[in-house]
């Protein structure tokens, strides 16, 4: 039988009431602010006094504070952290130590604003830090009972809802489904380089006049540019062949519907985008639209970089009444990393940040594990996406079974809005 961790207080009499999706979702929140500030703080602090003893000699407070807050930042994912930190009225001494000590009095003071709203979260929930672990630990309810992929009440739900006739009355266009395949591993020739294929596909897309214009971007990033061969040519299709102006072989003729439109291409070290023009866009009548590119990451693995992190994101462009978005990582990957998916306001700049706080919007869909292999893909959103996912494989050569799949699956996502997909070598 599982023992609970010796950290994580046990519950006295009747099991602790878990917290409200409204509560836990500012918690998360919190947690992830008061986590930011608090590295932010120490990373200003010399080297040798990061670790617990050095920050301990530093400050003059006893060592087990110190060790509780440098473990906690160090291993703690989402709400683990309240439950490894020291107190309130540990926090605020470290941080009143550190004045003077070396840290910008300006992260001192964000510092303190977060610790100040961790304190406000335990006087509006009526408990003290003990009891606030045991209701974030506590089996979750689902008033709705929904389940997965989606955890929104009925009132959230017709929102949604009404936010995609909206938007789609706005854009004027939109998908029954959006969909995003990335799959990420070692290039097979040379091991120390990672590769990155991806797949769109709009299904039923539709438009009316007046539309926005029809583009399909991507990021990727690139480690180290400066080592790709040809820095703007760091994409191409999947057979190799280049994407810059004219680009038919971006397309994915057998999941596209005809006429295929004309595709042009732009490329930079961080972005590609597919402008994509017909003739005579079928307006009111639907169709399907897949494209698709390699793009070689140049430099070392994600977990050799610094902060170790693999970010994959997926911006919904377009609106849609259901987004499928997939990743498909090595299992060498999958094995050194934890995963997670959060939803936040569009940051173009795209930068990797250790905590995404200030952009972070709450009620993600759940991250759903798939397994290995093409069979892990099946979908009923999207049926063909085992056969989509195949011929991504396929023109590298990697073993299907090799390759574990992670799932952003949810209705009527937001416009404009960006899903991502975070894999933590930490």
């Amino acid at each position: 039988m599982p023992q609970p961790s010796p950290n994580r207080p046990a519950a006295a009499g009747a099991a602790a009431a878990a917290l409200s999706p409204q509560d836990r979702a500012n918690a998360e929140r919190i947690a992830s602010r008061l986590r930011s500030e608090l590295r932010r703080v120490l990373a200003s602090l010399p080297a040798e006094a990061r670790g617990a003893s050095g920050l301990a000699r530093l400050l003059g407070i006893e060592r087990t504070t110190c060790q509780r807050l440098v473990s906690a930042l160090d291993r703690a994912k989402g709400l683990d952290l309240f439950e490894r930190l020291p107190g309130v009225r540990g926090l605020r001494a470290v941080l009143e130590a550190l004045r003077g000590r070396g840290a910008a009095d300006e992260d001192l003071e964000a510092a303190e604003a977060a610790v100040d709203e961790f304190e406000q979260l335990l006087r509006g929930l009526g408990a003290g830090r003990s009891a606030l672990v045991q209701s974030l630990f506590a089996p979750a309810q689902d008033p709705a009972g929904a389940g997965p992929p989606t955890r929104w009440s009925r009132s959230v739900a017709e929102l949604r809802e009404r936010h995609f006739d909206t938007s789609a009355e706005i854009a004027g266009r939109w998908s029954d489904v959006q969909v995003a395949l990335w799959v990420i591993g070692p290039e097979p020739a040379d091991p120390t380089r990672m590769l990155s294929l991806k797949a769109g596909v709009f299904v039923q897309h539709q438009s009316r006049l007046p539309a926005m214009p029809l583009v399909i971007s991507s990021f990727v990033r690139v480690a180290d540019p400066s080592q790709v061969p040809d820095g703007t040519d760091f994409c191409r299709s999947l057979d190799a062949q280049p994407i810059a102006g004219k680009s038919p072989s971006a397309l994915l003729r057998s999941f596209s519907s005809d006429p295929l439109p004309r595709i042009t291409s732009r490329q930079d070290s961080l972005n590609v985008e597919h402008y994509v023009d017909f003739e005579a866009e079928p307006r009111g009548r639907p169709f399907d639209l897949a494209i698709a590119h390699r793009a070689a990451q140049a430099g070392i693995p994600p977990y050799e970089e610094d902060p170790p992190l693999q970010e994959i994101w997926h911006l919904t462009a377009y609106p849609a009444r259901h987004l499928v978005f997939d990743t498909f990582l090595h299992e060498d990957l999958v094995r050194r990393s934890i995963p997670s998916l959060s939803t936040h306001a569009w940051n173009p700049g795209l930068v990797i940040e250790v905590d995404r706080w200030t952009t972070h919007i709450p009620g993600a869909p759940r991250l759903q594990l798939l397994g290995p292999g093409i069979e892990a893909a099946a979908c009923d959103a999207y049926p063909r996406q085992p056969e989509l996912l195949q011929s991504l494989l396929a023109s590298t050569g990697w073993d299907p079974k090799r390759f574990h799949g992670f799932r952003c699956e949810t209705p009527f996502p937001l416009w404009r809005i960006g899903y991502c997909m975070r894999f933590d070598f930490r």
